[in-house]
């Protein structure tokens, strides 16, 4: 007979002879581990001011029952305004450098960077839905695009004052516009054909 045979057969069969050693003889819990002290002796609860919340890994006020913050409630975040957005997102580009696309577009232009963000200050109310991006030669561009009526228009600075705004919208002739940000003729086409005024 194999050895593995023998060792297998060797082992008692509990289901055939089940024995008292299938259970367990030892219980390693006291049975009033479970149960509390009397509620004489019962220490007061410890009432905490505050609550952790498992979102925020912060801390909110206790409120009365009925006004309590669920756990499972989101925290509320504050999220800056488009403008804010955007100066943000140009300035982090600008920390960028030569062929960070890896298609060797150039380092960011830091000056064309200064305009575009003064420009965004600039915009009147309300601001805009837009993008801030770098085309390949590093310079600043803010692009702007509402699927729902087919239009886009990007908005690109040039280190010198000077700008390029090309606008496309379904049905309509695209335009372009080559010139100094700070003349009439370019105020009056962000406005008429984005919609941009400052």
């Amino acid at each position: 007979m194999p050895a593995a045979h023998r060792l297998r057969t060797s082992v008692p069969s509990f289901i055939e002879n089940p024995g008292e050693s299938i259970w367990a003889t030892q219980f390693f819990a006291e049975s009033d581990v479970f149960e509390g002290p009397p509620a004489g002796e019962r220490p007061p609860a410890k009432q905490s001011a505050e609550h952790r919340c498992p979102y925020t890994e912060g801390r909110f006020p206790a409120t009365q029952s009925k006004e309590r913050r669920m756990v499972t409630e989101p925290p509320v975040i504050t999220l800056h305004d488009g403008r804010e957005r955007i100066k943000v997102r140009f300035r982090m580009l600008r920390r960028l450098r030569a062929n960070h696309d890896n298609e060797g577009a150039s380092a960011p232009n830091s000056k064309s960077i200064d305009i575009a963000i003064a420009f965004v200050d600039q915009i009147l109310e309300p601001f805009p839905l837009c993008i801030a991006t770098l085309d390949d030669d590093g310079s600043a561009v803010i692009e702007f695009e509402e699927r729902s009526r087919g239009f886009f228009a990007d908005l690109t600075f040039h280190a010198d004052g000077m700008i390029e705004c090309y606008r496309k919208q379904s049905g309509v002739p695209s335009e372009l516009f080559e010139g100094n940000l700070k003349s009439p003729e370019a105020r009056h086409f962000l406005k008429q054909f984005i919609d941009v005024a400052f």
